[in-house]
C-alpha cells in the first residue's frame, strides 16, 4: 500500500504487481502452480458454502432437511438411474469444493502463497512504528500494526496512539490543559464532588473550545481560566 500510491493506488495488487514486474525484467510474469479441484464430502476448506459450513449444528440441519418424494423427485431418480431414498440421501449430503496444491520446493511454496495474495486482494503494508509489514484488516486503513510489544505488552496501534497523545500534549498548550483539568475534575466527579452529568457536560463544552483554540480560533488564556473556574474548589461538595 506504500508503493507510489498517488500512482498506483487506484489499481488492484495484481495490477500493481504487473506494472513492478514490467519494470523489473528479472522479476517473473507466469507463475506454474500443481493445483488439484475437487467437490468432496469428507473435508471443508472454509466455513461458507461451497468451502463448508460453519459448524456441527448447521451441518447437522442440513442432514436433517426433509425431502418429500414428489412426482419430480421420483422422475428425476429413474433418470439417472437413482433409488429415490439414496437421491434423497445424497441431496441432504452437503458437498464442499477442496483445492489442493503440491509444492516442492520453498520457492514453489512461497509463489503460490503470492500468487494467492494476489488473488484474495490481500493488502499489506509497512507499520510505521515497529518497520514489519502487515496484513491490512477490513476497510478502514491504519499507519500501524497489531503485534504485541514484547517489553510492554502492547500493541504498536496502541503504544503509537499513546506516544501521538503524548506529542499532542508536548506540542499544544491547550491539549495539555485540557488534559490537567480532565484528571483534576474527573477525580473529583469519582468521589462525589461534582455530579456525573455535570461533568459530562464540563467534558463536551472543555473539548470544543480546546480544538478551537487548535484551530486558532479560540484563545489559550481564556481557555485557560474558563476551566480553572468551571467547578471552583469550595472545600465541600458542590450542588452543580
Amino acid at each position: 500500500m506504500d508503493y507510489s500510491p498517488e500512482v498506483v493506488g487506484h489499481l488492484t495488487a495484481a495490477e500493481r504487481f504487473a506494472l513492478f514486474a514490467d519494470t523489473h525484467e528479472s522479476l517473473p510474469h507466469i507463475f506454474n502452480r500443481n493445483e488439484k479441484f475437487r467437490v468432496s464430502h469428507g473435508k471443508m476448506s472454509g466455513d461458507k458454502m461451497p468451502f463448508g459450513m460453519k459448524d456441527a449444528n448447521e451441518i447437522m440441519a442440513r442432514l436433517g432437511m426433509n425431502f418429500p418424494i414428489t412426482e419430480q423427485l421420483n422422475e428425476f431418480a429413474q433418470k439417472h438411474g437413482i433409488e429415490p431414498q439414496d437421491l434423497i440421501t445424497r441431496l441432504r449430503m452437503p458437498r464442499f469444493i477442496i483445492t489442493e496444491y503440491s509444492v516442492a520446493t520453498i520457492y514453489d511454496m512461497m509463489y503460490l502463497e503470492f500468487t494467492k495474495m494476489l488473488e484474495h486482494e490481500i493488502r499489506m503494508k509497512k507499520c510505521g512504528r515497529c518497520g514489519k509489514y502487515f496484513v491490512m484488516k477490513g476497510d478502514y486503513s491504519t499507519k500501524y500494526c497489531d503485534r504485541i510489544d514484547t517489553e510492554s505488552g502492547y500493541s504498536c496501534q496502541t503504544l503509537a496512539s499513546q506516544d501521538n497523545y503524548k506529542n499532542k500534549l508536548k506540542d499544544s498548550e491547550a491539549w495539555a490543559l485540557y488534559t490537567k483539568y480532565y484528571k483534576r475534575y474527573f477525580a473529583r466527579s469519582k468521589v462525589g464532588t461534582i455530579k456525573p452529568d455535570a461533568f459530562r457536560k464540563w467534558q463536551y463544552e472543555a473539548t470544543l473550545k480546546r480544538d478551537l483554540c487548535e484551530s486558532g480560533e479560540g484563545d489559550v488564556t481564556d481557555y485557560a481560566e474558563w476551566l480553572h473556574e468551571s467547578f471552583p474548589n469550595r472545600g465541600k461538595k458542590q450542588g452543580n
